[in-house]
């Protein structure tokens, strides 16, 4: 009877393996190099809640959250820069819209979240659909930490800030667009596949590489774009991007050449239109729920075939 059991626990495990091992074989490439550096001590975000529009003749206030990563409570200093791209107007305007950044300074305590606020002014005569880009700059004051490798560290994060007298859905009722084209960021794959020696399939899933996949809005521009597959940080990354912009933004895929290529991203602009893109084909890429109902099916079986 013992015997019996142990058979039917070993049969019952090699059909578990068969059906997870598969699902997970795919040997993903070395983590993709993140958009931050990971020692990069703050950070600075503008919520997706933002609205980075208003009308002529108002004052508005851009609040961008600034996050101190470093285990050290650090001094701050902020700087900002107003650039005036190219407008597409029936005229040519040059008008300054950030009238202070506030505050200039922060101490700021390990592991906690401040804000720093951009106070705008839209004058009267400033037109439709025109578009300022503020830059916001962050350095560690000298004496806060004695961290040698920060004496020169600084980042910095971008906006567009658009100008609109009517509602949102008069200048942008679309979502943004999936760029179909997938691209392979060298020859890796490519040279692999001119290969007529050795087992190709071995030595392709050997070789890593990474693919890019583009989105872009020619309305009010980009705001957030975020990564459902695969995962984000770790095999997928988000090239840094101006929020706001009309250009078009590419996600870098790290893979090996024997895999098929796919991403799964939803893209909002700044008026809040959403679209989710699906790039490569998603068919072979297996999702939890389908192996836990695998996993679920095994297990009644399993049981079943303890009772029988």
């Amino acid at each position: 009877m013992i015997c019996l059991l142990a058979r039917k626990l070993v049969l019952t495990v090699v059909l578990i393996l068969s059906i997870v091992v598969p699902l997970n074989s795919t040997d993903f490439c070395p983590d993709i190099k993140p958009r931050y550096k990971d020692s990069d001590p703050v950070t600075l975000e503008i919520s997706p809640e933002e609205k980075l529009y208003g009308k002529s003749g108002t004052i508005q206030r851009v609040p961008i959250q600034v996050t101190n990563n470093h285990p050290d409570d650090l001094e701050l200093i902020f700087i900002f820069h107003e650039s005036f791209p190219i407008q597409t107007l029936d005229w040519d305007i040059h008008a300054e819209l950030v009238r202070s950044l506030e505050p200039t300074k922060m101490l700021l305590s390990m592991n906690s979240t401040e804000c720093v606020y951009v106070n705008l002014y839209l004058s009267d005569y400033i037109p439709d659909l025109y578009r300022g880009k503020a830059t916001v700059s962050v350095q560690i004051l000298p004496g806060s930490t004695s961290d040698p490798d920060l004496l020169h560290w600084k980042s910095s994060i971008s906006f567009y800030f658009t100008v609109i007298n009517r509602e949102k859905g008069y200048y942008d009722d679309q979502p943004p667009l999936c760029l179909t084209e997938v691209t392979e960021c060298d020859n890796t794959c490519k040279s692999k596949k001119s290969s007529k020696t050795g087992n190709k399939k071995e030595e392709d899933c050997k070789k890593c590489t990474e693919f890019s996949v583009g989105v872009e809005d020619p309305g009010l521009g980009i705001h957030t774009i975020q990564v459902l597959y695969p995962e984000e940080g770790v095999h997928a990354r988000v090239d840094r991007f101006v929020l706001g912009t009309r250009d078009a933004v590419y996600t870098r895929i790290a893979k090996n050449c024997c895999e098929d290529t796919s991403a799964v991203l939803v893209v909002q602009d700044l008026a809040g239109n959403k679209r989710k893109c699906v790039f490569g084909d998603m068919t072979g890429n297996a999702s939890l729920s389908k192996l836990n109902l695998d996993l679920i099916i095994l297990l009644i079986f399993f049981i079943f075939s303890l009772i029988l």
